[in-house]
């Protein structure tokens, strides 16, 4: 897939999917939705991209996360 909007939409929905399921269920466990986070957008992309592409994209998605919460 080669449509860079069609996958900013993958990956948005996979990581509102997670963030709205942390917020219906009150769980806040450090680091539980950093890490959910980084496997929801692989498990959306992965059949999209491949799984190796999949695992970059969420490393670079976890890096980014890293950044966010240092």
């Amino acid at each position: 897939m080669d449509d860079p909007e069609r996958l900013r939409e993958l990956v948005a929905s996979a990581l509102y999917g997670t963030f709205r399921a942390h917020m219906i269920s009150g769980a806040v466990v450090p680091g539980a939705l950093h890490e959910e986070a980084v496997r929801a957008v692989i498990g959306a992309m992965s059949s999209v991209i491949g799984p190796d592409a999949a695992r970059e994209l969420g490393a670079a998605l976890e890096r980014d996360l890293d950044r966010a919460t240092s």
